[in-house]
C-alpha cells in the first residue's frame, strides 16, 4: 500500500472537513473554511496537505507561510490560534507529512516549520511545553458548578454585580464594542493588535459556532471575549478587559457568564485558552478548577537552524513592549495590524 501526499483545494473542501469531523486530535480551525479566514484577512499563502493511501484521506496538514520584515519567514500549522498541526489516522502517514513539510523548509527558504499539537508530541521535533491550556469539566447544570467554585470566584462574580456590571451575548453586531476593548488591552499589553478585518472574517465563517460576548458599566463596554463552539468543546481564544475596572472584577462576570452558557447549552468541557505556565493569567484561570492540558509547540529547522523567540517576555522584547503600550491607541490600532500578521 502506498501513501501519496496531495495539496488540498477549495474543491476539496467537504472531504477535508469529513476528516476532521472524524479525527479525535483535530480542533475548530482545522476546517477548511480557517483558510479563507487567514487569507482574506493577513494575505499569507496557504499549504493544505493530505496523505491518500489506496484513495483514502488518512492525515492532513495546514499550513500557512507567514513573512515578516521584522521576524523571518515561518511555515505555520496553524497560525493566530492556540492548536493545529497535524491529524492523522497512522505513523505512516504522520511521518510522509513531516516529511513533506521540511521539504517545503527547504523549498521556500523558511526559517522554521512550527506544528502546535494541542493531544501529544511527535518524536524526534523541537519542542518547546511552556503553554497550557486550562480545561474546566462542566456539570450538566449551572447551579452545581456554581457550588463547584471557590468562595473567592463566587465572591468576586458578585462584586462585579453590585458594581452594576451587565453581560450580553451576541454575533457580529457586538463586534465593535468588543474590538473597542481588545484593541485597548492589547496596546496596554504593547501587542500589536490583529485587525478588525481578522474577526469579521472570522464571525462571518464560523456564524454557526461562535459568538461575541460584551460586559458593560452602565452603556460602556469594558471586557469581550469571542467563544467558539466544538464538539462537546466551548472556548474563548480571545478574552479582554480594561485594566481601569479590573477592581470590580469584569472578567469573573464574563468567564462566569460563559460558563453558565456552556452549562445550560450541554457542552462537556470549557477551554480557558492557551497560557504561558506559571504567568498571572495561568493563575487566574487555574482558579477556577480547571486542569493543565499540555500543549506541544514543535518546530522542524533547517541545518544549522535555530528555535524563534517571539516571546514579548524575553528580554529581547522588553522595550520593544513597554515603548508599545505608551503609544496614542490610535497609532497602535493603525500600526499594529501591519505587524501582527507577521507574529503568527
Amino acid at each position: 500500500m502506498t501513501i501519496e501526499i496531495i495539496r488540498y483545494e477549495a474543491k476539496q473542501a467537504e472531504e477535508w472537513d469529513a476528516f476532521v469531523r472524524q479525527s479525535e486530535t483535530a480542533c475548530l480551525f482545522h476546517e477548511y473554511r480557517y483558510r479563507r479566514v487567514v487569507e482574506q484577512s493577513f494575505g499569507h499563502r496557504a499549504i493544505y496537505l493530505g496523505a491518500i493511501r489506496d484513495g483514502e484521506l488518512t492525515a492532513i496538514l495546514p499550513l500557512f507561510a507567514v513573512n515578516s520584515l521584522l521576524f523571518g519567514r515561518f511555515l505555520v500549522s496553524l497560525p493566530f490560534v492556540d492548536y493545529g498541526g497535524i491529524c492523522s489516522n497512522d505513523s505512516e502517514s504522520t511521518d510522509l507529512l513531516l516529511d513533506t513539510a521540511e521539504y517545503l523548509l527547504r523549498e521556500t527558504r523558511a526559517d522554521n516549520v512550527e506544528l502546535r499539537h494541542q493531544c501529544a508530541a511527535l518524536p524526534g521535533l523541537h519542542t518547546r511545553t511552556n503553554k497550557v491550556n486550562v480545561a474546566l469539566p462542566l456539570p450538566k447544570d449551572s447551579e452545581t458548578a456554581w457550588r463547584n467554585f471557590r468562595p473567592e470566584i463566587r465572591n468576586r462574580v458578585r462584586r462585579a454585580r453590585k458594581a452594576g456590571l451587565t453581560f450580553e451575548a451576541s454575533g457580529l453586531g457586538l463586534l465593535g464594542d468588543f474590538y473597542r476593548v481588545f484593541s485597548q488591552c492589547w496596546r496596554d499589553m504593547g501587542t500589536p493588535v490583529y485587525p478588525r478585518s481578522f474577526f469579521r472574517i472570522l464571525l462571518e465563517a464560523f456564524a454557526d459556532c461562535s459568538e461575541v460576548f460584551v460586559v458593560r458599566s452602565e452603556s460602556k463596554p469594558i471586557a469581550g471575549a469571542i467563544a467558539t463552539y466544538f464538539r462537546d468543546i466551548m472556548e474563548i481564544p480571545w478574552p479582554c478587559s480594561l485594566r481601569a475596572y479590573w477592581d470590580n472584577c469584569p472578567n469573573n462576570l464574563l468567564y462566569w457568564e460563559a460558563i453558565r452558557r456552556g452549562c445550560e447549552r450541554g457542552y462537556k468541557s470549557f477551554h480557558f485558552g492557551r497560557s504561558s505556565k506559571g504567568s498571572g493569567t495561568h493563575t487566574f484561570k487555574s482558579r477556577w478548577g480547571g486542569e493543565d492540558q499540555q500543549l506541544y509547540y514543535q518546530f522542524i529547522l533547517p541545518e544549522g537552524g535555530e528555535l524563534p523567540n517571539l516571546d514579548p517576555n524575553s528580554s529581547k522584547y522588553k522595550t520593544l513592549v513597554s515603548a508599545w503600550s505608551r503609544l496614542p491607541l490610535w497609532l497602535a490600532n493603525w500600526l499594529g495590524p501591519f505587524i501582527a500578521r507577521g507574529i503568527p
